[in-house]
């Protein structure tokens, strides 16, 4: 076989593949979760306990703030979730906003998950370079 051969046959067998990818990567339109912007998620409590008026004030303040996004609470349990934009604020920038205006919000520590638990074998990072590239790829 000459190498003229053996190169059409990879450069078919690469533009089979390629073609192929390209199929696979527009068979599905991209989730919501790929077209929606960053956002973080921020879970504050109180410090001190506040009493329903002063914490909805807090609320309410919190959610004219430049970069959030959203703010629920519940003055029962002294928590407020707050959605913010990463790219726009942070949550030491929050919190010391909230410290100027008198609330002491700390926020709610979770507990990490179990290192011996079982996990995907697949490493997450190569899952989502996998969908960045097939949302490349995608024409719709």
């Amino acid at each position: 076989m000459t190498s003229k051969k053996t190169a059409q046959i990879l450069l078919s067998a690469f533009g089979s593949f390629f073609v192929a990818f390209l199929v696979y990567a527009n068979w599905e339109e991209k989730p919501l979760s790929a077209q929606a912007p960053p956002m973080s998620l921020l879970v504050l409590s109180t410090a001190q306990p506040l009493d329903s008026i002063r914490f909805e004030a807090a609320q309410i303040w919190l959610a004219e703030q430049p970069g959030i996004r959203a703010v629920g609470g519940q003055a029962m349990h002294q928590q407020l979730a707050v959605s913010i934009d990463p790219l726009a604020v942070q949550g030491e920038e929050i919190l010391a906003a909230l410290a100027s205006k008198g609330y002491s919000f700390k926020p709610v520590q979770f507990e990490a998950p179990d290192p011996n638990a079982p996990q995907c074998p697949v490493p997450m990072e190569y899952i989502q370079a996998f969908q960045k590239i097939t949302y490349a790829f995608n024409f719709r």
